[in-house]
């Protein structure tokens, strides 16, 4: 491409960039302010918008309301991690008891992120690949997230018993199983939120309530294969500051899972509205929340379609949280 046709295509883009926001502004308001619904409508742009987050004016912005500078597909890097917005106020309004005055995010302004890469730290034995990803080696594929409670310690060389979802771990003095009893949730927990928290600071990673699965019967149909048995027979509220995301805030449906592995979580998360998760992730496979039976969990394959692997299979987690 000559030096004059890369110009034009410049300015155009730049043109249709500032109609684009003439219009949200439009929207908005008269005093400028872009609120969320209306960036949440805007078409995905791949923005690095790290240093105005960190350095300049975007997080007072977000806290006023105003989101003209920041749109679902731009996203934050801090060394390898990638941190992807996925909605503006994804989380505002939601929940149960979020009014009350520890539940901050109830009426707090905020960026909901997908983390994509974790630098190099790792989520559990075997870190992957030397990018730094999140992907288990082949010699660690059975410390995947679905395992067995006899994996007592995550760092063990020790067997770490049979691939099962139906599992029952401790959490909040009770025993349970489905998604809060998975090892993936007890990593993330463990290894991750303390990674982002000292990333953004941990005030400023907000905590909500969410409803998720935890229980398990096995002799009970899959919600998505006929001649699949097991899913997700209980669920309750619980406090959250990260999961993983559920099959519906990917695909805008629900696919292996059953109703009760959504919770609030029930709703097309706007990035993938306007970009395929493939364009975002690549060629990936992203754990989802979802039981899709009593040994699978349900995930996004790297080919971009929906399944449901067992603990064998090393995929991806790629949590989302709330920052301001």
């Amino acid at each position: 491409m000559a030096a004059s046709e890369r110009l034009i295509t410049d300015v155009t883009a730049q043109a249709i960039e500032a109609a684009i926001t003439q219009v949200a502004l439009a929207l908005g308001g008269e005093s400028g302010a872009i609120p969320a619904y209306v960036a949440n409508q805007l078409p995905v742009r791949k923005k690095d918008i790290t240093d105005d987050f960190f350095n300049g004016n975007l997080r007072s912005e977000i806290a006023a309301g105003n989101f003209a500078h920041v749109r679902p597909g731009d996203f934050i890097k801090s060394g390898n991690t990638e941190f992807w917005v996925v909605a503006c106020d994804g989380r505002l309004g939601k929940g149960d008891q979020t009014n009350a005055s520890n539940y901050p995010i109830y009426n707090t302004h905020h960026l909901q992120v997908m983390i994509k890469y974790l630098g190099s730290t790792s989520l559990w034995l075997g870190k992957g690949d030397a990018a730094g990803t999140w992907q288990v080696s082949a010699n660690d594929k059975g410390r995947c997230p679905w395992n067995a409670a006899t994996d007592a310690d995550p760092t063990s060389t020790t067997a770490v018993g049979s691939n099962n979802t139906n599992i029952t771990r401790q959490y909040g003095g009770n025993n349970v199983s489905g998604y809060m009893g998975s090892f993936i949730r007890e990593r993330i927990d463990a290894v991750i939120l303390p990674y982002i928290q000292g990333i953004f600071g941990s005030a400023n990673v907000l905590k909500y309530r969410e409803i998720h699965g935890n229980a398990v019967v096995t002799d009970k149909p899959s919600g998505g294969q006929g001649n699949w048995n097991g899913c997700t027979s209980g669920w309750t509220w619980y406090d959250r500051y990260l999961d993983l995301p559920s099959e519906v805030e990917l695909y805008g449906s629900r696919i292996f899972g059953s109703g009760m592995d959504q919770g609030t979580q029930c709703e097309q998360l706007p990035i993938f509205k306007h970009a395929s998760i493939q364009d975002i992730f690549g060629r990936l496979d992203i754990w989802t929340k979802a039981v899709a039976n009593s040994s699978n969990a349900g995930d996004r394959t790297s080919y971009g379609y929906a399944n449901g692997h067992n603990a064998g299979h090393a995929s991806w987690a790629c949590p989302l949280a709330c920052i301001k």
